[in-house]
């Protein structure tokens, strides 16, 4: 089982907090959410590892 959290930051490294999110796999939602105040994701987990695409209503995200 993979258990992972992700940070949002814009591209001068600013942490973005309480922006909505989506993660897709295969252009299907498979989780949604809303960043904290640190700019970090809520777990996610899947029973695989996967590759996901993100969107999110902010200007140059950058996921760590």
């Amino acid at each position: 089982m993979c258990d992972e959290r992700f940070q949002m930051l814009t591209h001068q490294r600013n942490r973005l907090g309480h922006l909505d999110y989506v993660l897709l796999e295969h252009n299907q939602c498979t989780a949604r959410g809303t960043l904290d105040e640190h700019g970090h994701s809520r777990k996610h987990g899947s029973s695989s590892p996967s590759t996901l695409q993100f969107a999110a209503s902010a200007p140059w995200p950058v996921m760590e």
